[in-house]
């Protein structure tokens, strides 16, 4: 609510709120709902921003592009592959703006060592450690770390890997830590993601044939290559996803290209679940 409020662009007049703190918090002129087919009724809407679970996601987001409205949604888009499949076919039928809100992807810090990486040769190996002590949720941490992970990932590589390979690191009481293995035959990474670390780690290293360049968003200069500072701007990432919404909803044209990143993250997600023996 928080972002929608501080925006020049986008103004909040409806929630769906279960809990009577969330409700209160909500502007007086801001509408407030019990359930979100209640609020479609009732308001009219030029898109509709998703913070739910996964599992809840997949029903609510079929409702919501069935009016033919706009969506963010959270990550990761579900927790089977068919499902993020479903909401992706349903969103392109529909012929909607559908975005998907891998918040790293609109990290300044992030965009500025992607488009470095980019310039700086052929990706070689790729490590990075998206974790922390929680959050504790009601799916599992490796999925809710692990989609921050593999988006930024799979955005780099521009394609799905040949080949997904998992182990544990650690299972705790209300936590749990994965390393994975992706491998795309001349390049290959190691990413380590739950939530059962001792502290909040958000980082990915990419050496190419020129140089190395890291992403940390938990480090004083966020964006490096060879350690040096890449300029980059000072946007929150929920502003600048939430502005980059509003701007597809205004050029009134359909745009669910994020799908696509969305079910592949999924996907690998799924292949993580595969190597370590978990049955979905």
């Amino acid at each position: 609510m928080t972002a929608i409020r501080a925006s020049a662009d986008a103004t909040l007049v409806a929630i769906v709120a279960r809990n009577p703190a969330t409700a209160s918090a909500a502007a007086p002129e801001c509408a407030v709902f019990a359930e979100t087919a209640a609020m479609l009724d009732a308001v009219r809407l030029d898109g509709v921003v998703l913070a739910v679970p996964p599992a809840v996601q997949v029903a609510l987001a079929s409702a919501i592009v069935a009016r033919r409205l706009a969506i963010l949604l959270e990550k990761p888009l579900a927790l089977a592959l068919v499902d993020a499949e479903a909401v992706r076919a349903a969103a392109v039928r529909a012929g909607v703006v559908a975005h998907v809100d891998h918040i790293d992807l609109f990290n300044p810090a992030w965009q500025a060592v992607r488009a470095a990486a980019k310039a700086g040769g052929a990706v070689q190996r790729i490590a990075g450690t998206f974790a922390g002590n929680g959050p504790f949720r009601t799916f599992a941490g490796r999925w809710d770390w692990g989609a921050h992970a593999m988006a930024v990932c799979l955005d780099l590589m521009g394609r799905a890997p040949n080949r997904v390979r998992a182990r544990r690191l650690g299972v705790y009481a209300n936590g749990e830590l994965v390393e994975a293995t992706l491998d795309w035959g001349a390049a290959g990474a190691i990413l380590t993601f739950g939530n059962g670390a001792a502290a909040t780690s958000r980082w990915l290293e990419v050496e190419t044939t020129a140089a190395r360049y890291r992403y940390d968003d938990k480090a004083a200069v966020k964006a490096t290559v060879d350690g040096r500072a890449i300029a980059c701007a000072a946007t929150r990432p929920l502003d600048a996803a939430l502005a980059r919404f509003v701007r597809a909803i205004r050029a009134g044209r359909p745009d669910t290209g994020d799908l696509d990143l969305g079910v592949a993250v999924v996907r690998a997600l799924a292949g993580v679940d595969d190597a370590l023996g978990i049955a979905r």
